[in-house]
């Protein structure tokens, strides 16, 4: 109830029709960026009534589950492999010790030792 005075006293002329009057505890899901409100924060009047989707497949935890490709190159190329899904070509030089990431995707690239 808390949360609805607060977003009625900022938006009188915008009261919602409320299906329930408290956020559900899906509103209380830690996101990937680490956003979790408390119950009365005025940001959780979104998921009155609704609930929040948190999707617990983050793509850091994705990407960090594909091994870093081998190559032989010291200079790679990487566009994110589809060209239609794909992102703007990007080069890396692999001259240092350790896999090298890619600032779009996050696929690693490293040096094949000889």
């Amino acid at each position: 109830m808390a949360l609805l005075q607060r977003f009625s006293r900022w938006h009188p002329q915008r009261l919602l029709p409320v299906v329930s009057r408290s956020c559900t505890s899906s509103s209380l899901q830690v996101t990937h960026t680490g956003q979790v409100w408390e119950a009365d924060d005025i940001r959780n009047v979104r998921f009155i009534g609704k609930f929040k989707q948190v999707n617990p497949n983050f793509a850091n935890d994705l990407i960090a589950m594909v091994p870093p490709t081998e190559v032989e190159d010291r200079v790679v190329w990487c566009d994110g492999g589809d060209p239609s899904t794909g992102h703007p070509r990007v080069y890396m030089n692999l001259d240092q010790s350790g896999p090298h990431s890619c600032t779009y995707c996050g696929l690693r690239f490293v040096l094949k030792k000889h």
